[in-house]
């Protein structure tokens, strides 16, 4: 990919007020919203733990040419759980596409990190339409990464299963506490309840299952080749079914339809590798821009459409995890 902007070799950072809505779903969300506002939108979404905050290195150098959304998710630092929330792909779905409704954004390029991986192939899958490319940053693939071992060894996966029992919920805390301080130090009693919930919440055949209703988009997938939490080889065959999957197009044959990339800087690479990873984005969005000029993209959505009428391409992960 070759890019025709420059991004400067620079540690900046960018830290606009996070802003807390209530959306009318009753869900609330927190985002950040900075850039080029005529641009087309990139959604950064953090992994879990994390917050906008994940991404203040690498927003700065897209916002010049780039409308920027940082997400912050419900349970994660100043935002708090509200309405229908419960943990779960429905509520992810829920407070992501509440949130696009909010700003009033028909379409975006999704940027997803670690864990808001998962949540980001699940929002695709439900709503393919409102998905203008997929990027995803050491995310986890279809079998528990070494992170994931580390947290059941330690009895994680049995304290996980009973935290809807919310009067446990100290009692829980209490236990996870030593692993997560010693793996994400900063993560507050909340984040942690937070994040035991959702992580079980999506097992990892459901994202096998949902490979094969992707939306036709260019993807993009970095990992780092020296991530001590989830292996590489597990994030490069997460990559290669995506590539190699049933909702792949013929009109793909000859023409470049991803891109997988590795690098050193261990798994939080929006911080260690920030320049990189915004030359990346750029390259990425000069790439899908050209693709949407040239009508392939209209076309193969439309071959997409076509091939898939009477199909369940936008089954509901409700409906997807029922089966699993």
């Amino acid at each position: 990919m070759e890019s025709s902007h420059t991004v400067a070799q620079s540690k900046l950072t960018s830290d606009p007020p996070l802003q807390v809505v209530r959306m009318s779903n009753g869900i609330t969300i927190g985002y950040t919203d900075e850039g080029k506002q005529s641009a087309p939108p990139i959604i950064a979404i953090h992994g879990c733990p994390g917050s906008h905050r994940d991404w203040r290195y690498v927003a700065p150098l897209l916002a010049p040419h780039h409308r920027v959304i940082r997400v912050t998710m419900p349970g994660f630092k100043e935002v708090p759980v509200t309405g229908n929330y419960n943990y779960d792909p429905p509520s992810w779905n829920a407070a992501l596409l509440g949130l696009l409704n909010h700003l009033q954004v028909e379409k975006a390029v999704m940027l997803a990190h670690s864990f808001g991986g998962a949540m980001l192939t699940n929002l695709a899958v439900t709503y393919p339409e409102r998905i203008a490319g997929l990027i995803f940053l050491c995310t986890p693939g279809f079998e528990p990464h070494r992170g994931w071992r580390e947290m059941e060894s330690s009895t994680y996966y049995l304290r996980a299963k009973l935290l809807q029992f919310t009067f446990l919920k100290s009692f829980f805390i209490d236990r996870a506490r030593g692993w997560y301080m010693k793996t994400f130090p900063k993560t507050a009693d909340e984040e942690i309840y937070t994040s035991m919930r959702e992580v079980h919440a999506a097992p990892f055949s459901l994202l096998g299952a949902n490979v094969q209703y992707l939306p036709p988009v260019l993807k993009c997938f970095i990992s780092a080749n020296d991530d001590t939490f989830i292996e590489p080889e597990i994030s490069k065959d997460f990559a290669d079914r995506f590539i190699s999957g049933p909702h792949m197009l013929p009109q793909y044959q000859g023409i470049q339809n991803k891109y997988v990339l590795s690098m050193s800087g261990g798994h939080n690479l929006f911080k260690s590798r920030a320049n990189e990873i915004a030359e990346l984005v750029l390259q990425y969005m000069d790439e899908l821009d050209g693709l949407a000029r040239s009508g392939f993209v209209d076309q193969a959505r439309q071959w997409w459409t076509q091939a898939n009428k009477g199909k369940p391409t936008t089954k509901s992960s409700s409906q997807v995890l029922a089966k699993l």
